[in-house]
């Protein structure tokens, strides 16, 4: 959201620490001639006057306090903290100053601009041999008008760490985005915070808790915290999400003890994959709600229907108990699904949808004014409920006769009325039928509005053996937790584990893994409906390839896109084709961080915060010392690897990390697959090097880990980003791996066993035997 400047200010004060001094100065404005297009707004003087500080945070927030009564915000172009001797400094410049760098990956909105107008406004702070910070400023115009107000700035509007803290507590509590907003308003007045501000604290925050799991992923594993029945089904044999119920285990023990009556219905407009949610709820012998069960469901059709209600079904304990009643709208799918799922309850219409419905046709049918419309509403209602109230079918019939006497005006709303709502599902709605069964005053599917339908209109005593036992049961029944034995089931898995060959022992396996650890699925949310304009665009027909020559391999191919003779800091043509195990390369910048900057591409952070993965690696390496001193064998040349992930504190004239910085294999290799849980592929010439395959060392893989391959492509002193195709063969295990992985990380290899033997005799084939890897490490950059 881009900020659009205003009107510049038309008074300002000279000292905005001091508003009790009445000076009020305008500040010097040039009007731009016929040869100038920008206005010049000079708000030097503001910044004059200020006093000597002993703390620089202190005097940068003055500054910004200034600015932002001005009317635009400070940003810190540059700074020194004082290191070999050099002076301390820094440099404090407008928000909109300096160019803007587009990013190699295009913005997803084409529509978009910049706010940089290379704004020239500066301030110098300096620090004093008397310990003191010292303020000037350089240039204190502007080449951009003033704001009025800096509500929802992109820069003032972010939220201070003690707010950010705010928000995740009361996002843990489940508290409104609105009632966030008026609570950080109500701490300060002064916040210029906006709701997209909080909408991305949000965010941030669930995207931490929920850590390297995929939103299914963490889904399935809250639902196992936390003891819900859950269970999901995808389309057809693949790994897509199709429909999800799940159910609370305090919901399960009230469903097994208050089934008289179910309403259901649909809500939208919950979820981004616009998936309706289907809920079912029951009526307690104290006339309190109670949520039995929530489904997701593709579609509002029968064969979702089916699956939502015989998965509730299935939560009854005994199979001879149904509900008496279930109320629905006047959904065709799911009344035709409950009378196959529920045969022997009594279903029910929603008065409040039928006379919606009917009401609605009124109004499309009868074209009155408004002051007639309003009186035909209001005696519309008057003989709808003499209808629906009808106690007996007499009384009905009368009802009726009235009710066309009074709309005799309007032949085509009667005809409507009587052949698509009364004579098809008048049973399920009026009454005088309704009243026959047991539905506890509910007639809806609204349980607020049902909550007062209950009365008792006679007041002679009534005998305890009359009383239904629905009214009897003030206690949910502990009994509905049994055992449930599944010795024998254990013992013919294990008799088919003994009696199968290696690939069934691996099914089986994992169809294990993933019941005891749901965290672990393969499971994909559904694609996600994304609002198009116009026609649908036509795709790219695909090509035939009927070629019988050869596919290049690997090397052919990697030999082809860098050639020996290329140097790290040039930048490589793009490839000219794609081979039928790579997908695509991407080249990344040669400045000696090459390899992290690959890391970060693949992690989808984007080279320029090579930073970030080297934090991450060195974390992971002082956190598990022990673990990396045994794969590396000294303490010495663990000491060496740690301090080659720290950046150069001084990068050489030629622009290029010196040696020990750059990223190496194998040891990285390690460190990398573990601390992301990724299987690392080092991919490279037999004139290079050995190719090998990183597992992580501790932690179990996911049911899946196919997808969870990077690949790092390596050249004389470069390497890039590969990125294979599902299925291609890959290089054989570390052999430092198998030596030192953790028990539970053994079953990582399993999956690739193939496909490592597939690239074992393509290399016979095409390169003949490869050397074996030898003792000091492959430097790739």
């Amino acid at each position: 959201m881009f900020f659009l400047m205003a009107e510049p200010p038309t008074e300002l004060k000279p000292n905005i620490d001091e508003p009790d001094i009445p000076v009020v100065v305008q500040p010097n404005v040039v009007e731009p001639n016929d040869e100038q297009s920008n206005v010049v707004v000079d708000t030097g003087e503001y910044f004059v006057n200020c006093e000597k500080m002993k703390v620089r945070d202190v005097m940068i927030d003055w500054c910004k306090r200034q600015a932002e009564n001005l009317g635009f915000s400070i940003v810190i172009a540059k700074s020194d903290n004082g290191a070999f001797n050099r002076k301390k400094y820094f440099i404090l410049g407008c928000e909109r100053g300096s160019v803007y760098k587009e990013r190699k990956r295009k913005s997803k909105k084409e529509d978009t601009a910049t706010r940089k107008t290379l704004c020239p406004f500066r301030l110098r702070g300096y620090y004093l041999a008397s310990e003191q910070w010292s303020l000037s400023f350089v240039c204190g115009e502007h080449n951009h008008e003033m704001s009025k107000t800096l509500e929802g700035h992109l820069l003032v509007g972010r939220l201070k760490p003690e707010e950010k803290e705010c928000v995740r507590e009361l996002t843990k509590n489940l508290v409104a985005p609105k009632n966030i907003m008026t609570m950080l308003k109500g701490r300060n007045p002064d916040s210029k915070t906006n709701m997209k501000q909080i909408y991305n604290a949000r965010q941030r925050f669930k995207i931490d808790v929920r850590g390297e799991l995929s939103e299914l992923q963490h889904l399935l594993k809250c639902c196992e915290t936390h003891k819900y029945f859950h269970k999901c089904r995808t389309i057809g044999d693949s790994t897509t999400i199709q429909d999800i119920f799940w159910a609370h285990p305090e919901s399960i023990k009230l469903f097994n003890t208050f089934l008289t009556v179910l309403m259901m219905d649909s809500t939208y407009k919950t979820n981004k994959y616009k998936m309706p949610l289907f809920e079912i709820v029951g009526v307690t012998s104290t006339e309190e709600s109670y949520n039995v069960g929530f489904a997701y469901i593709a579609n509002e059709k029968e064969d979702n229907f089916v699956w939502a209600l015989e998965t509730c079904k299935s939560l009854l304990i005994s199979k001879e108990t149904f509900p008496k009643v279930t109320v629905t709208d006047r959904d065709k799918s799911l009344m035709n699904v409950v009378a196959k799922v529920f045969p022997n309850s009594t279903a029910l219409v929603c008065r409040v949808h039928v006379y919606k419905n009917v009401k609605a046709k009124f109004k499309a049918l009868c074209k009155a004014k408004d002051q007639k419309m309003d009186q035909l509403l209001k005696t519309l209602k008057l003989q709808w409920n003499s209808i629906v109230n009808s106690t007996s079918e007499e009384s009905y019939t009368t009802a009726v006769v009235d009710f066309r006497k009074v709309f005799e005006k309007f032949p085509n709303f009667v005809k409507y009325v009587e052949t698509t709502v009364l004579d098809p599902v008048k049973e399920k709605f009026v009454s005088a039928w309704t009243d026959s069964v047991m539905h506890i005053g509910n007639t809806t599917t609204n349980r607020v509005e049902s909550q007062h339908a209950l009365k008792i209109e006679k007041k002679l005593p009534i005998r305890l053996d009359e009383v239904n036992t629905h009214w009897k049961r003030l206690q949910i029944d502990e009994t509905v937790d049994g055992e449930v034995d599944c010795l024998q089931e254990f013992n013919v898995i294990q008799e088919r584990l003994k009696s199968s060959d290696h690939s069934m022992k691996l099914h089986i396996r994992d169809q294990l893994r993933l019941i005891a650890y749901p965290e672990i699925t393969s499971l994909t949310p559904p694609i996600k409906h994304v609002d198009t304009k116009g026609a649908k665009k036509r795709g790219k027909s695909a090509k035939c390839n009927s070629s019988t020559t050869r596919s290049p391999s690997y090397w052919e191919y990697m030999d082809e896109r860098f050639p020996d003779s290329q140097a790290s800091q040039s930048k490589s043509s793009k490839p000219k084709r794609k081979t039928a195990r790579i997908e695509d390369t991407i080249d990344v910048k040669g400045d000696g961080h090459c390899g992290f900057r690959v890391a970060a591409e693949c992690f989808n952070k984007g080279e320029e915060n090579q930073g970030l993965v080297r934090a991450k690696l060195i974390r992971e390496l002082t956190m598990f010392r022990k673990e990396y001193e045994a794969i590396y064998g000294t303490k010495e040349r663990f000491e060496y690897i740690l301090n080659g992930l720290y950046p150069p504190k001084v990068m050489p004239k030629s622009g290029i990390a010196p040696v020990e910085n750059w990223f190496t294999f194998p040891y990285m290799g390690h460190i990398l697959a573990t601390a992301y849980n990724r299987v690392v592929v080092e991919l490279t010439t037999h004139r290079i090097g050995h190719s090998e395959t990183f597992f992580p060392i501790r932690g179990r893989p996911p049911l899946d880990p196919s997808p969870r391959i990077m690949c790092v492509g390596m050249v004389p002193n470069h390497c890039v980003y590969v990125k294979l195709k599902s299925g291609c063969p890959l290089p054989p295990s570390c052999k430092e791996w198998k030596t030192h992985r953790a028990p539970e990380a053994e079953s990582w290899e399993d999956t690739f066993l193939d496909r490592m033997t597939e690239f074992d005799e393509l290399m016979k084939n095409e390169k003949g035997d490869m050397e074996t890897n030898k003792d000091d490490p492959i430097i790739v950059d």
